[in-house]
């Protein structure tokens, strides 16, 4: 007879929920960070704005444009020009410009 060696069946246990909020948080942070090891009440250069999601809906995005203390904004348009109605309109090389240019300004700014 042959032995078959049998690997164990491992799984993994559900999160309890005392810890689930935190572990599972969609919760994002944005604003400078200062040093670790000081306290924010401390260092007064941490100022953080904190989102329930990294989805951002308009009321939002107004909100940290114009009220989110210490956080400074730029907006950077995401149009670009369509493909000539001649061009192969498959061809990504207008969208693939398009995005170099928008990371390039992200970049600057």
């Amino acid at each position: 007879t042959s032995s078959r060696q049998r690997s164990p069946q491992v799984t993994t246990p559900p999160i309890d929920p005392l810890r689930e909020g935190s572990v599972m948080s969609l919760n994002m942070a944005l604003g400078k960070r200062g040093h670790v090891l000081n306290k924010m009440s401390q260092d007064g250069q941490t100022k953080l704005a904190v989102l329930e999601s990294p989805v951002v809906n308009q009321k939002e995005m107004d909100w940290i444009a114009t009220e989110a203390e210490g956080i400074s904004t730029i907006s950077l348009s995401t149009l670009y020009s369509k493909p000539d109605a001649a061009g192969d309109s498959d061809d990504p090389a207008g969208l693939r410009e398009a995005l170099k240019k928008l990371t390039d300004a992200a970049v600057v700014a």
